[in-house]
């Protein structure tokens, strides 16, 4: 269910953004070979990307906050795909600026790995996961419940 939690962010983006594009470009789409120019050189294509950039990076912060305990919590302990999102909203609420810095973190080693043609991607990814893996060991703290006996 968390991964159909994370296929509705991104269907939520993919829809958005061809919302934006029909809002800023209309009815005249600029050709494929003439797209990336018309994106940055005319006021209509810098204002989709301006719009888009803030657009996207609160659904992405959006995704991130409800995912960013709630998978290593669903892998380690026996709760509802819910109950793990309900304690990752609470740790990036609770922890607001550093967790906005560990997805700062997150993105810019991303950026770095798809830059570096998917190699570096795939040396930091484990390490990010690791990383990660901690950060929940530390944030999330699961008291005891005790069973009814009859």
């Amino acid at each position: 269910m968390m991964g159909v939690m994370m296929m509705i962010f991104f269907l939520a983006w993919i829809r958005l953004a061809t919302l934006l594009f029909a809002l800023f470009f209309g009815f005249e789409v600029p050709s494929p070979a003439t797209l990336y120019t018309a994106l940055v050189t005319t006021p209509e294509g810098l204002s989709m990307l301006a719009v888009g950039t803030v657009a996207g990076g609160i659904l992405a912060f959006g995704a991130f906050a409800i995912s960013v305990v709630a998978i290593p919590t669903l892998m380690d302990q026996d709760l509802t795909f819910m109950e793990g999102i309900e304690a990752s909203v609470r740790c990036v609420a609770r922890n607001f600026r550093t967790m906005l810095l560990w997805a700062a973190i997150l993105t810019g080693c991303v950026v770095v790995g798809v830059m570096t043609f998917y190699i570096g991607l795939a040396l930091i990814l484990p390490v990010l996961g690791h990383a990660s893996w901690h950060a929940y060991e530390e944030l999330v703290r699961f008291e005891p419940v005790e069973k009814l006996s009859t």
